[in-house]
């Protein structure tokens, strides 16, 4: 439980959940300003999952991350501007400009890849695996529940639970017992009910996590119940080590950083034309 963790384990966890959500909506108006033209999904109302759940790994865990995989990179650690300046396709990208924001990674923080096909990512962890033709299953537990992999579902909007089941999970598999499924469950963001992502709410005002004078609207029930960074801080603020002006200089910290990020990665270079067949075939080490 993060109930358990210092003051500082905690701030460290909500300041990754706030990079998350300062990053994405930066990436929202850089589309916006023409900066790139590739279409691209959000972490917004996920940060709690992500976050959580490379809080239960170890710094020589390996990953496989999804087409949704900005807030998996940035919640185990990876550099905002190095991140922004891959999807802006700079050759100071995590990945030299080559994968954009489908195929972001980060190698040294241990991702093996990412797919941008939706459970490709299955296949890029097992190695292969044997290959399964699933279509239209709405619950998601029955595919792992058919190899009688055991699954937990837990709230993906709350970051004890998710450690919790994580936590678990990561044991499990580090005692040989084989693999486990953990479906974190969360409430679409409506910005990314669109074809293309957008900001309905504006960027999140952070102040409203305790004043809600200005809740009453269409999005009101997003803030009571939905929002999992809201969620979090008011957990933290119910306990006795963490106040509203901490949550506030936080915020100040990975806005700052984000829009230091957005400088750099605009200012960045693009790759060299005679680059483009770079890393397409393992080279011949034979030659």
């Amino acid at each position: 439980m993060s109930g358990d963790w210092d003051r500082e384990r905690k701030l460290s966890v909500l300041g990754r959940m706030m990079i998350i959500r300062r990053f994405e909506e930066c990436l929202v108006h850089l589309f916006e300003d023409q900066q790139f033209m590739a279409h691209y999904h959000l972490y917004i109302g996920q940060e709690a999952t992500g976050s959580a759940v490379m809080e239960a790994l170890g710094p020589d865990d390996k990953l496989a991350t999804t087409h949704r995989n900005h807030g998996h990179v940035l919640a185990r650690g990876a550099d905002p501007a190095g991140a922004l300046a891959e999807i802006l396709c700079r050759e100071t990208g995590l990945n030299g400009g080559y994968g954009g924001t489908l195929h972001l990674s980060d190698p040294d923080l241990g991702f093996i890849a990412t797919s941008s096909i939706v459970g490709g990512c299955i296949g890029l962890a097992t190695g292969g695996g044997f290959p399964a033709a699933v279509s239209a299953v709405k619950d998601l537990t029955r595919i792992p529940d058919t190899f009688g992999i055991p699954v937990e579902t837990v709230d993906g909007r709350d970051v004890d639970a998710v450690f919790d089941a994580a936590s678990s999970a990561v044991e499990r598999c580090r005692r040989g017992e084989g693999p486990a499924f953990v479906q974190a469950v969360t409430e679409r963001w409506e910005g990314s009910k669109p074809l293309w992502p957008e900001l309905p709410m504006g960027d999140t005002e952070m102040t409203m996590i305790w004043d809600e004078s200005n809740y009453a609207g269409a999005f009101e029930d997003w803030y009571r119940v939905h929002d999992p960074i809201f969620l979090y801080a008011r957990q933290l603020l119910d306990g006795s080590d963490v106040n509203q002006d901490d949550i506030l200089a936080l915020d100040r910290q990975t806005t700052a950083t984000i829009a230091d990020a957005r400088q750099w990665a605009v200012e960045s270079p693009l790759p060299a034309a005679e680059t483009a067949l770079e890393n397409v075939f393992v080279p011949d080490r034979g030659a």
